[in-house]
């Protein structure tokens, strides 16, 4: 088996932006026309390419020069057959002999595997080379390969990522799309409709997590949303406690997911035994619009887990509708004081909108106050986007620790 071959991810990256055809990659790589999927994949997966570029390179099967032969040494194709190999310089004949001789195989000897390469960091290296008929199967070498891959993975050191010039444009655009859209009042209406039911979810879900079985509905009458909570049940407010019980049971020997386990049942129980829950059902309604509007730029900067191209800027258009619905909506709460005593008559005055309830019921201060906190989540919702994508790797390195039962058998694995 040849010596191993470190693959710096970055400048494999650079090589497929570069506009190098397939096969001058594969000839780079020392790779197959599947091993530079994979390779690509890889890329992709830790990063440095995106979806689209893989989609857009590998549209069709990479089309190279008929094989008509390959070397049996290193695994170079070629378009005939040579009694030399002009990339490692073996003779071919010689090579067959000497090896059938050796391995006893009493037969011609099986062409080479091209081994398929993954690498995120120059640091990173898996075997390369052929498997020994005696001892495994193409399928079993190729499983084998994956699983170094895989081992590697979990050996990368984190580092902080970057946009680059298509990434900007992307984002751009959705942005750019979201505020023409703001200021269309039938694309406006539409996509407010989205962010009413995100923001009655938000009161739903956070009743549920406090005691209080919960229903989000459209208001007929009045327009916009609203949630019916009925009264609270003594066995939902404590039927989390059982839960986190149990999960730090699993995790007993991993302590560092103990440790947060242990703080978020402590939070969870002040909050659920103070006034605080209401305060915080009632501000998740618009609080939550901000986690999806977040998490939605955080998939356009990223691409993660996207099927199509499409989807990163439809993200971003939404993503930033929802800031920018909401940035409006506490401006001119801050600024017009009619429409402050709008917003105080809603619902034929016969319920209290949830800032005034925090504020008048719970917080004992002006409307003013509650809505520059709310102004100011808006301003750092995209921001916080951008440097949970940032600081992906050192994230996922985090979950990853804490997900793992026992972290002596990860070091050991």
């Amino acid at each position: 088996m040849s010596e191993p071959i470190k693959i710096n991810a970055r400048q494999a990256a650079s090589d497929f932006r570069s506009g190098m055809t397939d096969t001058e990659l594969m000839d780079k790589f020392k790779v197959s026309a599947k091993g530079l999927q994979s390779l690509a994949r890889k890329l992709v997966d830790a990063g440095l390419l995106l979806r689209s570029e893989l989609d857009a390179r590998f549209k069709t099967p990479p089309r190279v020069a008929e094989v008509a032969w390959t070397c049996p040494a290193c695994g170079m194709p070629g378009d005939k057959e040579a009694a030399e190999c002009p990339n490692c310089g073996v003779i071919v004949a010689k090579f067959k002999s000497r090896l059938s001789e050796d391995l006893d195989l009493g037969g011609p000897v099986p062409a080479p595997v091209p081994a398929k390469r993954f690498a995120r960091d120059a640091s990173t290296s898996v075997p390369v080379g052929r498997p020994s008929p005696t001892s495994q199967s193409e399928e079993e070498f190729l499983e084998s390969i994956e699983d170094a891959a895989d081992e590697a993975e979990d050996a990368l050191v984190p580092e902080p990522r970057s946009l680059g010039g298509q990434d900007w444009l992307i984002v751009a655009a959705g942005a750019a799309l979201a505020l023409l859209f703001f200021f269309i009042p039938f694309a406006r209406q539409v996509l407010s409709t989205f962010v009413i039911l995100v923001h009655e979810m938000g009161h739903c879900i956070f009743g549920w997590l406090f005691g209080y079985p919960s229903a989000p509905a459209f208001d007929v009458m009045y327009g916009g949303g609203v949630t019916l909570h009925l009264e609270r049940s003594t066995l939902l407010a404590f039927l989390l406690y059982p839960v986190f019980a149990g999960l730090i049971y699993v995790y007993r020997k991993n302590t560092a997911t103990v440790v947060v386990l242990l703080v978020a049942m402590l939070i969870h129980a002040v909050i659920n035994y103070t006034k605080v829950h209401y305060m915080l059902i009632l501000f998740m309604g618009h609080g939550t619009e901000l986690i999806i509007a977040g998490l939605f730029i955080y998939r356009a900067l990223s691409g993660r887990s996207i099927v199509h191209s499409a989807e990163r800027p439809l993200y971003a258009l939404l993503g930033f509708f929802v800031v920018f619905f909401d940035l409006n909506f506490a401006y001119r709460l801050l600024t017009n004081a009619s429409y402050r005593a709008e917003y105080g008559m809603a619902k034929g005055g016969a319920i209290e909108m949830d800032f005034i309830q925090i504020a008048a019921d719970y917080l004992h201060t002006g409307l003013t106050a509650v809505v520059w906190f709310f102004f100011i989540c808006c301003l750092l919702t995209p921001l916080l986007a951008f440097l949970a994508y940032r600081y992906e790797q050192y994230i996922h390195w985090l979950i990853v620790r804490l997900w793992v039962r026992d972290p002596a058998e990860m070091e050991t694995a």
